[in-house]
């Protein structure tokens, strides 16, 4: 499949500027890879931050994914937690809180919210792969 991330970006962008939540959200996230922009974290955060405080649960969870990165576990935890409240039943926000919790040294509590992941996503590969990671077992 042909993939087009100057247009891509183009498009996420004008949308974007026009207030369009879930595109300020994936134009933000095309500067963490340099996808059709110049990489800026700084950026993909600004723009992210943006879709997030406009309510976008997607948002909120790549705000936790970033904080994460950035070592900012208990502000990772936060954003998670939002994400979780407003789409509860989007299976890769639950495995992200599941991962903060492991990283924060709480993994019996992690193991339940992979529980919880896996019941909403069966099988999902990925989501078992990452908590297997953190030695749950299922």
């Amino acid at each position: 499949m042909y993939q087009d991330f100057d247009q891509a970006a183009y498009w996420w962008r004008k949308a974007a500027e026009q207030g369009h939540i879930k595109a300020m959200g994936n134009y933000g996230t095309l500067f963490l890879s340099g996808s059709g922009v110049t990489k800026s974290f700084q950026t993909a955060e600004e723009w992210i931050a943006r879709s997030a405080k406009a309510g976008n649960p997607s948002a909120y969870n790549n705000m936790a994914s970033l904080r994460m990165m950035q070592g900012q576990l208990e502000k990772a935890l936060k954003y998670s937690k939002i994400a979780v409240k407003k789409a509860p039943k989007d299976a890769n926000f639950w495995s992200t809180l599941a991962t903060i919790l492991a990283k924060l040294g709480g993994k019996h509590a992690a193991f339940k919210v992979w529980d919880k992941a896996l019941e909403l996503s069966r099988g999902n590969k990925g989501i078992l792969q990452t908590a297997r990671k953190y030695g749950y077992k299922s």
